[in-house]
């Protein structure tokens, strides 16, 4: 991979397991939705009230989760006893329950919304960014060069990155989903803003993604410091997909 230059290279990151470690939040909020989709009502705010083999498996299961609502999949899988060993399994288990997606998906942003409303302090607590990343996007320069490309939606992640007083413009966060996946995004972007493919630097932690998004001709980077696992990271160097850890990440964006 060629050295990256700020003066005419564009860096877009991922949200969830690129800059934020929400692991905590999103499991949280999928076990409040998929309680109250039961009618239960036993809401919680942090991890350590569940059992920590539920919290394990759920931790182990969120490497497979392609978009928000798969958190409350996940909750349903551990129900179900499913056998979910790979991306595979995963997919197709949310496939066998294909109809309650657009339910799933309706109570998990419901409860964010109402979680990040009611108790604001305690759900950036459970949003931490990875270490250094504060100060890496304070420094990064020039902002106009720097992009959030994540299938969380972008109100979500203004929050986050106000609390940090990072500032990024509107026009720079940018909502991936099944209707506008991260490669059309990145398509769109290079266009409008007549970007050449090999000056642009995408970071993701899904290697799925990543062999979607390469297709657009960019440097693609799996991040290791996310959630996936040795499985999906060995993918990944099979395809010759670049793979950094967190400070080689800095290391090589750094540009100081």
């Amino acid at each position: 991979m060629q050295v990256f230059d700020r003066t005419k290279d564009i860096l877009a990151l991922d949200f969830d397991g690129v800059i934020a470690d929400s692991i905590n939040e999103c499991l949280v909020v999928g076990h409040n939705s998929f309680a109250a989709f039961e009618g239960r009502d036993d809401k919680i705010d942090e991890l350590r009230v569940l059992d920590e083999q539920l919290v394990a498996e759920s931790k182990r299961l969120r490497d497979f989760i392609r978009s928000g609502e798969d958190y409350v999949y996940i909750d349903l899988a551990v129900r179900e006893k499913a056998d979910i060993q790979n991306q595979a399994d995963f997919d197709r288990f949310t496939e066998k329950f294909s109809d309650l997606r657009p339910t799933f998906f309706d109570i998990f942003y419901r409860e964010r919304e109402r979680f990040s409303n009611e108790q604001r302090q305690k759900w950036i607590q459970l949003n931490p960014l990875y270490p250094g990343m504060k100060e890496f996007l304070h420094r990064f320069s020039p902002k106009e060069h720097l992009f959030i490309i994540t299938t969380k939606k972008t109100f979500f992640v203004d929050l986050i990155l106000s609390a940090h007083k990072i500032n990024l413009p509107e026009a720079h966060l940018f909502h991936a989903n099944s209707s506008l996946p991260k490669k059309m995004i990145i398509s769109d972007l290079m266009k409008a803003h007549s970007i050449d493919p090999h000056h642009f630097y995408f970071v993701d932690d899904q290697v799925d993604t990543l062999l979607k998004v390469r297709d657009a001709g960019v440097h693609c980077v799996f991040a290791e410091w996310g959630y996936n696992n040795v499985e999906q990271k060995e993918k990944a160097l099979q395809a010759g997909v670049m793979c950094m850890t967190l400070n080689e990440f800095y290391e090589f964006y750094q540009g100081d």
